[in-house]
């Protein structure tokens, strides 16, 4: 009986995946004119609606952090965790906003929003909230509270 050596060789590569944001991730409120800025409380903008897509080469699972890169500047209302700064003037905080999404589309279905505040050891239902700085956010399938694999996946914000 002869014997044959056989050899397999392959090159596993990881998934890749491209956040893009909508309008490069800009939202413009235009010029705000100081005087209808109340100095004592918060003035309320009008909400503005963008969107965040991860596009991806294959089915993965992944997930998406957002971090404030200008969290000195949050003039906190209460709720530090889910404010986001707006950058500074004259050495001093310009309030904050909140990032609510309203919508998670995977692979052109509605998924379900899953958070996770432990690097995704456990996951929880995050429907409605606005979004905690840090933590991790993904797209679960339907009554589930575990990431799925997808491809394309959208929040709208």
């Amino acid at each position: 009986m002869d014997t044959v050596k056989l050899t397999v060789l392959a090159t596993v590569t990881p998934t890749a995946c491209t956040p893009i944001p909508v309008n490069g991730g800009v939202i413009d409120f235009g010029t705000i004119p100081a005087s209808s800025l109340s100095v004592s409380r918060m003035t309320m903008l009008q909400p503005q609606d963008t969107a965040l897509t991860v596009s991806c080469d294959a089915p993965t699972s992944f997930a998406v952090r957002f971090i404030d890169n200008r969290k000195p500047s949050v003039v906190s209302s209460g709720q530090p965790d889910q404010e986001f700064g707006l950058g500074s003037s004259r050495g001093k905080g310009i309030r904050h906003y909140l990032i609510s999404p309203s919508r998670f589309l995977a692979d052109s279905k509605i998924a379900d929003e899953v958070r996770s505040r432990d690097g995704g050891a456990s996951w929880d239902g995050a429907v409605g909230l606005a979004l905690v700085e840090g933590s991790l956010y993904s797209f679960a399938p339907s009554g589930t509270l575990s990431p799925g694999t997808y491809q394309n996946a959208t929040i709208d914000l």
